[in-house]
């Protein structure tokens, strides 16, 4: 939860691709700040959300760097600023670390 009371999340499954999702809750709405798509994105995110500063920390259960990865199936621990919105940032995630 941020300072200023919006909730963070993430979602398993679902979004475009049904890989998951991470999004905001404030005012009562809920925006969608990002939907993994595998690959380097990840996909199936798991656990907790961290909000250090501008940016949400968290990992995923699934897929990764594919040249390391035994079937893309590691996961991954990315970051994603806390303003993005999904329909401008696609592609917003910032992989930090791919399981081996």
């Amino acid at each position: 939860m941020g300072t200023d009371g919006t909730l963070y999340g993430m979602t398993f499954s679902g979004g475009s691709s049904g890989l998951g999702t991470i999004f905001k809750f404030t005012g009562g709405a809920i925006i969608l700040l990002h939907e993994f798509q595998g690959g380097l994105d990840g996909k199936n995110p798991e656990g907790s959300l961290i909000l250090s500063g501008d940016y949400l920390y968290g990992m995923t259960m699934g897929e990764g760097d594919d040249t390391t990865c035994n079937a893309g199936s590691c996961g991954t621990i990315f970051k994603i600023h806390k303003d993005t919105l999904a329909t401008t940032s696609p592609n917003a995630i910032i992989p930090l670390h791919s399981f081996t």
